[in-house]
């Protein structure tokens, strides 16, 4: 009955072994925050999630597949600030460009392919200010296209990128974070205002 709590704004499901979300969560017109990290379990989200027109944050990462989710409808009438994702990033992709109010993104790929495939870019949204990429498997050395705003960018686990591209265009950057990337070599040229730099190689 998570519907009937009307004057909800955050909730906070992480690290539970919930397997799928009531359809009444979309009957939350105040909720602001969903929070269901580490649900390892959690394969199942509502179409309803789609009437939570005041959602801003909203973090799904599972150790399934998630299904069933149809937003890009209604992507127009959601404007989430903070958006973390364990998903296939080139099917979801179309889904994440739609949310041009982001300024947080998070994104751990689960595509599993062993071959490589196209950049993608995450040029169009020029709101974005942080962006976190993890467990890029599938993308061979390839390197995706970034929002000129972009003051933060975390990279762990591309484990085919052997070069940084040049990213000397993205004037804002500050901070910039390469953690077990164990094939890269080199870095290009870099942005002209950064001020913090780390690079890790870690052997688990």
């Amino acid at each position: 009955q998570l519907g009937k709590m009307q004057c909800l704004e955050w909730l906070e499901a992480s690290y539970t072994a919930i397997e799928e979300l009531p359809d009444s969560i979309g009957s939350l017109p105040r909720i602001e925050r969903l929070f269901f990290d580490q649900c390892e379990k959690l394969s199942c989200v509502p179409n309803s999630i789609r009437n939570l027109k005041s959602l801003e944050y909203l973090s799904l990462t599972s150790g399934e597949d998630i299904k069933e989710m149809e937003l890009i409808e209604a992507v127009n009438d959601m404007k989430l600030k903070c958006l973390s994702l364990s998903c296939n990033i080139r099917v979801w992709l179309p889904f994440i460009l739609s949310f041009s109010s982001l300024t947080h993104l998070i994104l751990r790929d689960e595509c599993g392919s062993p071959f490589p495939t196209k950049p993608f870019s995450f040029f169009q949204l020029f709101n974005l200010g942080q962006l976190c990429l993890t467990n890029c498997t599938s993308h061979g050395s390839s390197f995706p296209e970034l929002p000129l705003n972009l003051k933060l960018l975390e990279v762990e686990k591309h484990a085919s990128l052997e070069q940084l591209p040049d990213l000397s265009y993205l004037k804002h950057l500050k901070i910039m974070s390469i953690t077990r990337c164990c094939s890269l070599q080199s870095l290009h040229k870099l942005p002209p205002h950064l001020y913090r730099l780390s690079r890790c190689v870690n052997v688990e």
